[in-house]
């Protein structure tokens, strides 16, 4: 009788809405292009951080050609700083084959640009100049508004040290973004009609962003 009295139904987005299986569908630079670089950087993070793997890194590590191209063997992990919700950002600091130790990040795209001082476009850095800073972050919320969800990736080369903290993911440089598409399951649409026509409206409840929302919800007819 509860739910036969029900006149809203709240419900969440990934795994309800949509198939809860994502897929890597874009890895380019900060003016979407192709980007192998990109791949290459978020295939190590993924691969060296701890933790429980969440579908994006599992997206990511599906590419595993990349682990023999890249000589992961040969590449060592240094340090780690995991991600937290105040960040909504992570890196990992790595010895490459050559000797070079790098910090890798990736990261929400707002987090991730505020540490920015410079990007990378066609092999050159750039600064991050507050005109272009706008002109990068519509690169992003167009792939938003497609429905992708998107993660920034930026590197920097560092020097040795005992342990690497927070305060070293600054004066990082932008290298470009993963976009990330989880489609809406085909029975959902069909199902929100079916309780529209018995009265009940549909909210949706999301941690993801509202541009990538209303996208999944245009498609499966919720206003």
């Amino acid at each position: 009788q509860n739910f036969g009295a029900m006149d809203v139904l709240c419900t969440d987005k990934t795994g309800t809405l949509t198939m809860d299986h994502v897929i890597l569908e874009i890895h380019c630079d900060v003016f979407k292009k192709d980007s192998e670089e990109v791949l290459r950087d978020a295939y190590l993070i993924s691969h060296f951080q701890t933790g429980l793997k969440n579908v994006l890194d599992r997206a990511v590590l599906k590419y595993s050609e990349l682990h023999r191209e890249l000589s992961v063997e040969k590449t060592t992990k240094v340090d780690e700083i995991p991600f937290d919700f105040s960040r909504r950002m992570m890196s990992v600091v790595v010895q490459n084959p050559d000797g070079q130790l790098q910090m890798l990040t990736k990261g929400a795209p707002e987090s991730v640009f505020k540490k920015c001082t410079h990007f990378e476009s066609n092999g050159e850095i750039f600064e991050m100049e507050p005109i272009l800073v706008g002109n990068l972050i519509e690169q992003v919320n167009d792939l938003s508004c497609d429905g992708f969800r998107v993660l920034a990736i930026a590197n920097k080369k560092v020097k040795a040290q005992a342990a690497y903290s927070k305060a070293d993911e600054e004066d990082l440089v932008l290298t470009g973004y993963l976009a990330f598409l989880d489609p809406p399951k085909e029975t959902a649409k069909t199902a929100i009609a079916a309780l529209r026509q018995h009265g009940v409206t549909v909210k949706v409840l999301t941690g993801d962003n509202d541009l990538v929302t209303r996208k999944v919800c245009t498609e499966v007819g919720i206003d």
